[in-house]
C-alpha cells in the first residue's frame, strides 16, 4: 500500500477543530510524524475563535499534505462528513484535535487491514490527562465486535481507519448527536461490513473536562437508547429482539429490581446460546451489570455470576462492591469500576 493511481494519497486523515488550541499542536505533530507518509491531512476549522486558526495556518504553510478548510461553525457531524466527501485517499483515518497518534499507527493499521481483509479497523488506546494511564483494549474479531455493539461502541472513534468508499456511501447521521460514531458502526455492521481492532495501542486518548458536558449527556443517552433499540432489533431477531430485559443491561442508568435481574440474566444466557461468547464479550457485560445489583443481596448475585466467564480480579471487585452495596453514582463504585 505504498501509493494510489494518479499519485493520489493512500490515506485521507480527517480532523475537525473547534476551539482546540490547547492540545492542537501535539495532535497535528503526531500525524505529520507518522512513519507511513503517503497521506493527505484534511483539517476542517469549524469556526474556531480561540487562536486555533493561527496554529492551523502555520502548519498548513509548513506541510503541503495539509488541506485546511476554514469556515463558520457547523458542528462535528457536518465537519466530518465534509472532510470525508472531499477525501482522495483509499482509506479514511479519523483523528481528534486533543489526542496523539503513535508514530507507527498508520503503518500498523494498514498492515492489519491487509492481513485481515476488513473494512473498518480501530485499535487500542492509552489514556492521557488522567492519573490512571489505563489502556483501553478493544475486541478484535468481527463476531465479538457485533455482539459488543449491543452494549455500546466497539471502537475508539479517533483511532479508526475505514474504507473511503464505505465512509462516503454511509455518512454520519445528522440526528445522532454525541453518539455519531456508535450509530455509524451499528449501521455498517447491519450492512455486513467487516470490522476489527488492531491488537495494540495506536493512540493516546486524552481525558479532559470539556469532552461531554452535563447538558449534552441527556441527549447523548436518549440517542444511545434509540441506537440500542434499532441495532438489537436488526441483529438479534426472534424472541430476543423485543425482550425488555435487554435495556436493563444496555442502559446503565436504569434501576434493577429482583424480577428484572433474573430476566436480564436469562437474556444474557440466551445471547450466549445463540451467538456464543466470543472474546468474553457477554461475560464482561454481565460483570458490569452485576456491579449495579448491590441492593439485591450478595449471595443472589454471586450465585448467578457462576454462569459467566468473569476474571478473578473482576470477582474481587464485584465482591467488594456487593459487600459495600455501592451505588453506581458513588465515589467508591466509580473508582473500583475504573480498575476492572
Amino acid at each position: 500500500m505504498s501509493g494510489n493511481a494518479a499519485g493520489l494519497p493512500v490515506i485521507s486523515v480527517v480532523m475537525s477543530v473547534y476551539n482546540g488550541k490547547q492540545f492542537l499542536a501535539k495532535a497535528i505533530e503526531s500525524i505529520l510524524g507518522q512513519t507511513f507518509r503517503n497521506f493527505e491531512f484534511i483539517i476542517i476549522n469549524d469556526g474556531s475563535t480561540d487562536g486555533s486558526s493561527a496554529i492551523l495556518e502555520e502548519y498548513a504553510q509548513r506541510d503541503s499534505r495539509i488541506r485546511l478548510i476554514n469556515r463558520e461553525n457547523r458542528g462535528l457531524i457536518a465537519s466530518l462528513n465534509e472532510g470525508i466527501a472531499s477525501a482522495r485517499g483509499e482509506w479514511i483515518a479519523r483523528m481528534d484535535a486533543d489526542d496523539i497518534s503513535l508514530p507507527d499507527r498508520f503503518e500498523k493499521q494498514l498492515a492489519w487491514l491487509q492481513q485481515t481483509g476488513t473494512d473498518v479497523c480501530g485499535g487500542w488506546v492509552k489514556l492521557t490527562g488522567t492519573w490512571l494511564h489505563r489502556v483501553w483494549r478493544y475486541y478484535g474479531s468481527g463476531d465479538a465486535i457485533r455482539i459488543k455493539l449491543l452494549f455500546g461502541s466497539a471502537f475508539a472513534h479517533p483511532a479508526v481507519m475505514l474504507r473511503a468508499s464505505l465512509a462516503k456511501a454511509n455518512p454520519y447521521s445528522g440526528s445522532a448527536h454525541y453518539v455519531e460514531d456508535y450509530e455509524l458502526w451499528t449501521r455498517l455492521a447491519g450492512f455486513g461490513a467487516k470490522m476489527t481492532n488492531y491488537p495494540g495501542v495506536v493512540l493516546r486518548y486524552r481525558i479532559h473536562p470539556g469532552q461531554v458536558t452535563a447538558i449534552r449527556q441527556k441527549q447523548q443517552r436518549e440517542n444511545m437508547v434509540q441506537i440500542f433499540r434499532d441495532y438489537s432489533s436488526s441483529f438479534l431477531g426472534g424472541d430476543l429482539a423485543n425482550d425488555p430485559a435487554y435495556l436493563l443491561i444496555a442502559d446503565k442508568q436504569l434501576a434493577i429490581d429482583e424480577a428484572g435481574f433474573y430476566r436480564a440474566v436469562a437474556f444474557m444466557h440466551g445471547i450466549i446460546s445463540r451467538f456464543g461468547d466470543s472474546e468474553g464479550v457477554v461475560s464482561t457485560n454481565a460483570f458490569i451489570f452485576f456491579t449495579r445489583c448491590g441492593g439485591l443481596g450478595l449471595m443472589k448475585v454471586m450465585r448467578e455470576m457462576r454462569g459467566f466467564r468473569i476474571r478473578p480480579f473482576q470477582k474481587m471487585v464485584l465482591l467488594f462492591l456487593l459487600l459495600m452495596a455501592a451505588e453506581p453514582n458513588s465515589g467508591i463504585y466509580r473508582f473500583l469500576y475504573r480498575l476492572r
